[in-house]
């Protein structure tokens, strides 16, 4: 799962981290080892590990369907360290790719609908494709989506931050920021422990995301939001100043 680096610019995150085990990580169908420990349902399923898995250059969101019908983000269920995606037989899941000139390389798209066939290979459009054979062209980025909310006693505004695939937009962090002065207020979003550590590599950092200069009148946050730039006052305050 990729960071959202626009956060980085906008928020200091507060997070609220629950120390246990969230149900919807827990999967009946894993042994101790994150295996299949009935072999009928590991004939019938799909595991796909995150970290061995994973498509080797850039990889598609994969999202699914929640219980009101909208597409989600899959958060992989963790077992002993080790995190997977598990499908049941012909269980369906989408393939998305989203941003300008990007699409996934194997079938020259956007977003596709896979079905679970069987180990880690998805049928997509009657083709059968292993999860790393599902490279995006290019990374997949973040967005931005003013809500029009307001919030910080009417100061502020209500941004999303987040995936826009094709036909909906996922948010993944909200944002109370002062536009006028950017300023950012606080920050929402959830952090799941148990997933901390499990991203299949890192591949850098991407480029600041300035929103077209609508965030950030006057300066560049490239610029302003650097190593040197951070020490500068830094170093000008003294000790006696506190």
């Amino acid at each position: 799962m990729n960071v959202l680096h626009f956060i980085v610019v906008l928020i200091c995150c507060t997070s609220n981290i629950d120390g246990m085990l969230p149900d919807e990580c827990i999967d009946p169908y894993l042994n101790d080892n994150g295996l299949d420990s009935n072999s009928s349902n590991k004939a019938n399923s799909c595991v796909f590990d995150v970290l061995n898995d994973m498509p080797g250059k850039y990889e598609p969101l994969f999202l699914q369907n929640n219980i009101h019908g909208s597409l989600t983000l899959t958060i992989p269920k963790v077992k002993n360290q080790r995190a997977v995606i598990k499908l049941k037989k012909g269980e369906k899941i989408t393939i998305s790719c989203p941003g300008n000139g990007n699409y996934i390389e194997a079938i020259d798209t956007i977003q596709s609908d896979g079905s679970c066939k069987s180990g880690n290979m998805l049928k997509i459009e009657g083709v059968n494709y292993s999860f790393q054979q599902l490279d995006c062209r290019a990374r997949v980025n973040a967005k931005f989506k003013k809500t029009g909310m307001k919030c910080g006693r009417g100061k502020g505004v209500i941004v999303e931050l987040g995936y826009d695939v094709p036909g909906h937009f996922l948010p993944v962090v909200e944002v109370c920021y002062n536009i006028d002065e950017s300023i950012p207020y606080y920050s929402r979003h959830l952090l799941r422990g148990t997933s901390l550590g499990k991203e299949p590599r890192k591949i850098g950092r991407p480029a600041y995301a300035s929103g077209g200069g609508e965030f950030f009148k006057g300066f560049n946050p490239k610029e302003a939001y650097s190593k040197v730039s951070g020490q500068c006052p830094l170093n000008s305050v003294s000790a006696e100043s506190f």
